[in-house]
């Protein structure tokens, strides 16, 4: 992958644990009307650290009002979003909010956590990949009634509920597209692809909160 760019071009940031993640943010906001971010990816959850503590160096810091952490719930919304907390607080230099969506201001930079998926405010069950399954085109919905037959015929009813949607999103991605059955996730959610609706509801506080963010800070 690229290096990321040196130049920090925006006041506002978004930061996600994975380029499926700033590929997802990056659409919606375009669909949704939202402009005014700088969206990146810190190139998995263990780089956190190093991308949000090299951020003090990068041309344009000085801009910069302020940073939307973006990362998965996975199966322990509160586990998960305190590690995030705790990467936050190792950088030394950033606030750490006390809760999720709830930002906090140090110095000139406010920082707020987006933990996905949630629903109603609240922190639930998943990752990106439950919120884009909803999303999926009524046109594609005959696939995804296949891949649960699929589903059916295979062990690990035990599996946690982020793994169960990474797998179905998995096998629809790579049914829609089988050259390219290994197409990844950040080239999936383009809109060129036809798969997800960016309108859908599924994604209104998501967007709600994108659209607010600037102003909280």
């Amino acid at each position: 992958m690229p290096a990321q760019p040196l130049l920090l071009t925006s006041e506002f940031l978004v930061v996600g644990e994975g380029d499926g993640d700033a590929a997802f943010v990056t659409h919606l906001c375009t669909a949704r009307g939202i402009a005014g971010y700088q969206i990146e990816d810190c190139r998995g959850e263990s780089k956190f650290v190093l991308s949000l503590t090299s951020l003090s160096s990068r041309t344009g810091y000085d801009r910069l009002k302020g940073i939307l952490v973006v990362s998965d719930n996975d199966d322990a919304p509160d586990a998960n979003f305190l590690k995030i907390r705790g990467y936050l607080k190792d950088t030394k230099k950033l606030p750490a909010p006390e809760k999720p969506l709830t930002p906090v201001k140090r110095d000139t930079i406010t920082v707020a956590v987006m933990m996905l998926p949630y629903e109603a405010g609240k922190a639930s069950r998943g990752c990106l990949e439950t919120l884009l399954l909803k999303s999926i085109q009524p046109a594609q919905q005959e696939t995804i009634d296949c891949i649960k037959t699929f589903r059916s015929c295979i062990d690990g009813s035990d599996r946690p509920k982020s793994h169960e949607d990474k797998f179905k999103l998995r096998c629809f991605i790579a049914a829609k597209y089988p050259d390219d059955p290994n197409l990844a996730l950040s080239f999936a959610v383009s809109p060129s692809k036809g798969l997800f609706d960016f309108g859908h509801s599924c994604f209104d506080e998501v967007s709600d909160f994108l659209k607010k963010f600037p102003g909280l800070c």
